[in-house]
Parts: C-alpha cells; structure tokens; sequence
C-alpha cells in the first residue's frame, strides 16, 4: 500500500540525517488528548494547550500500553532522522501523538482506547488509567512568553523566541547583565528557527578570548548541474 511504502521511504530518509527531508501520505487517524514533553530525562503529560499538567500529583508518563516510553523510542527510532539524542527523543515524543500510527510500527493492533502510566514527582507511586483515543492531533499551545530577566537565585534567563534580529537585541542587551549571575539558562521553546548567523554574536560570551574555534556547522551538496559554484555560499 501507498501508506506502508511510505513508512518504507521514511527510514531510507531517516538514514540521510536531514531532519528537513519529509515524505507526505495519509496516517490512521488516532491521536493522544494530552501532550508529552521531555524535561531532564523523563516525560511530563500536560494538557495540549500547555496550562497545566494532565495529573500534578502524577505528572509523568513511564508507559503507553504497556511500554515503556524508552522503549517506544526505540521502535519510532527508524523513522526519525539520525542526529542528537535530544533532538531524536524529542521527535520520537512527537510521533507518539500519532498513537495508532506508531502502533503500526510496532505491529500492534489499533484500539479506541490507550493504556497510559503515570508517577508521582518523587517515583514512588504509579497509576494507570485507560484514556480515549482522539480523533484530533493534540495541536501545542504557545510556551508563556516570559521576557529575559535574572532569576532568583541570581539565574540568568535568555529568551529567544526565533534566530532573527529580535535575538540579536536579547543577546546585545542581556549577555552583558549575565556575566556574573551563578547560572544561565537559554530558553528555545517554540523557537521557529532562522538565521544561524546570530549563534555568532552569542558564543563569544561563553567562551575565553584564548580558545580555538569551534566548527558549528559543515555543509556538502551532492553533484547536480543546477549548482552554481557559489551554491552553499550563505
């Protein structure tokens, strides 16, 4: 069929590491009603529109119908282009909205229902609830836009929303303020992407004028009479 010769090209695609390279066929409908964020190893189940935790007293999900999440990952693996392990676990998290699809990949069969684990904050207790599929993808709300600031604690918080001239400014402004906070955190949620150039006028701040570069990207386009020499020159 069309959709499982599409599952086919994708790990062909998965093996070329370009996480922009997509193929486009119809998927079963069946989502999950709630979305799943990686946050310091473990996967938090907030509502979709991201105002709050599914369960506070049990906000982290360990299994999907009886698997474990680690695991999941493992099986949607074939599909996600190679690259970091951040960025392979959190594609991986967003396939795993698409329920009945991945159920595919692991050779499952689909149900109107799905198993869902829960923990406490602490590990120490767990639930399991059966919820409804839904029949709509659980499209994410923004992340608050919370201004750049320095925390309590004396934390430095760099927010940059996209890697345009509006980051260029938050850097300009803010990195100075930084130097002698305890601590810095760059926050990227939604982060709709942009320019590389501006990773320029960042990483100075966090290195020594002593240091040796350090290569943050190379690019290599494969022969085609279209190319011009100057083909990757930006």
């Amino acid at each position: 069929t069309v959709y499982a010769f599409g599952i086919e090209i994708d790990k062909v695609l998965a093996l070329m590491i370009d996480a922009h390279a997509s193929t486009a066929y119809a998927v079963p409908a069946g989502y999950l009603h709630f979305r799943l964020e990686p946050t310091r190893g473990r996967v938090a189940a907030i509502l979709a529109d991201r105002t709050s935790f599914i369960d506070p007293d049990y906000p982290y999900v360990t299994r999907i119908d009886g698997v474990t999440i680690d695991k999941w990952i493992d099986i949607i693996s074939v599909v996600v282009s190679r690259g970091t392990r951040q960025h392979h676990r959190t594609v991986a998290l967003q396939c795993l909205h698409w329920i009945q699809f991945v159920r595919d990949l692991a050779g499952a069969p689909h149900q109107r229902s799905v198993l869902v684990e829960f923990e406490t904050k602490e590990g120490s207790a767990r639930k399991t609830l059966s919820l409804p599929v839904s029949d709509t993808y659980p499209a994410a709300g923004r992340w608050p836009a919370i201004p750049s600031q320095i925390l309590p604690g004396n934390i430095g918080y760099l927010r940059i929303k996209a890697w345009d001239e509006s980051a260029a400014t938050e850097i300009e402004t803010w990195m100075p303020r930084f130097g002698s906070t305890s601590g810095l955190i760059v926050d990227l949620r939604d982060n709709t992407g942009g320019s590389r150039n501006i990773l320029r006028g960042l990483y100075p701040y966090l290195v020594t004028a002593a240091d040796p570069p350090r290569v943050a990207n190379v690019a290599r386009y494969r022969l085609y009479e279209g190319f011009g020499p100057d083909h990757l020159a930006g």
